[in-house]
């Protein structure tokens, strides 16, 4: 069963001044103008950056301070690096560390021809007659319910995993799998992929890495991850088979993301989501996983476990709201 949307806004308050000898002992900053000022010096920073340099520039009279100092960034990197000397594993040839980076190797020739088989493979499954008429019963059950307000009657104690299934479609089936894949709240504004695959590794391998020595393996800055190397540590250190492809039409998408659930390799999305109603945040560029999903003689919905910083937690979404939100992404991929 596919559990409610979450949905917490942060509070708190400036706490009570006081006199003290003389002085006016003011509070520390509470939680919520902590985060209020993130999100300001985010917003800045995405108008102002330069490539990967991380050049600051003034903007509306404010300048846009590191968080900390080279001298600090240095002493992180050298730490890190060998952290991740100690923790790598598998055939994963040489790393090494430039500007705060892992420089991952290229794709291998085994891994290419995994990702055309892969490819292959979804796009022989989009065509199954059993697949397409349960999107259609889906189709129609959503038209109902926009209408009617009204879900079709069904018997979720009958619904099963769509690749535990056999035979047609029938009226009143449904295919539905959850992945229990833990929510972890991304620690500053921009470790959304971070954050996404540490739920993904503590999914599978138990609590290891902090966010703090992932994003360093990532190379995460204040513009973000590679999309490419979350699916490259994924791959590497978490759980092997994933690969990295274009979404394409909703139908390949749609069932990119059941497979992934089936063969429990939840898959990871970067996403955009200006401009589409059934999300509480508008951003340019997300990173988050897909742990569930649900079609057939219900409206199509898509689970997600979301680590966002303000809006974090497990929530269902209208699959062609999520596919949307993937394709409106400029780089219109999905790691499965």
């Amino acid at each position: 069963m596919f559990k409610p949307r979450v949905c917490t806004l942060p509070g708190g308050n400036t706490g009570d001044l006081t006199l003290e000898n003389g002085a006016v002992l003011w509070p520390e900053v509470s939680e919520a103008e902590r985060k209020e000022m993130e999100e300001k010096e985010y917003e800045l920073m995405q108008q102002v950056r330069k490539g990967n340099t991380g050049d600051l520039t003034l903007e509306d009279g404010a300048v846009l301070w590191p968080e900390v100092s080279e001298a600090e960034r240095k002493e992180m990197e050298e730490s890190e690096y060998e952290l991740m000397q100690q923790v790598r594993k598998g055939n994963t040839g040489d790393l090494t560390l430039e500007d705060g980076a892992v420089l991952w190797p290229k794709m291998h020739e085994g891994e290419r021809l995994e990702k055309e088989r892969k490819e292959k493979e979804i796009a022989n499954q989009v065509k199954d007659l059993r697949y397409q008429a349960a999107l259609k019963a889906s189709e129609k059950a959503e038209e109902e319910y926009n209408k009617t307000g009204k879900v079709p009657s069904t018997d979720e104690k009958t619904s099963r995993p769509f690749s535990e299934e056999r035979g047609s479609f029938e009226a009143g089936k449904i295919y539905q799998n959850v992945r229990n894949v833990p929510v972890r709240k991304q620690e500053t504004t921009y470790y959304g992929g971070v954050a996404t695959v540490k739920q993904l590794d503590d999914y599978f391998n138990g609590e290891r890495y902090t966010q703090k020595q992932i994003a360093g393996f990532l190379g995460t800055t204040f513009q973000g991850t590679d999309f490419s190397r979350v699916k490259q540590f994924l791959r590497d250190y978490v759980k092997s088979g994933y690969v990295l492809s274009s979404i394409g039409s909703f139908d390949n998408w749609h069932r990119i993301v059941v497979n992934s659930i089936d063969n429990n390799r939840p898959a990871v999305l970067d996403i955009s989501t200006d401009g589409i109603d059934s999300f509480e945040y508008h951003t340019t560029g997300h990173i988050l996983n897909v742990s569930g999903y649900r079609f057939g003689s219900v409206p199509n919905e898509v689970q997600v476990t979301d680590p966002h910083y303000k809006f974090s937690g497990t929530k269902v979404y209208p699959a062609h709201d999520l596919y949307r939100a993937n394709q409106k992404h400029f780089r219109q991929q999905i790691i499965h």
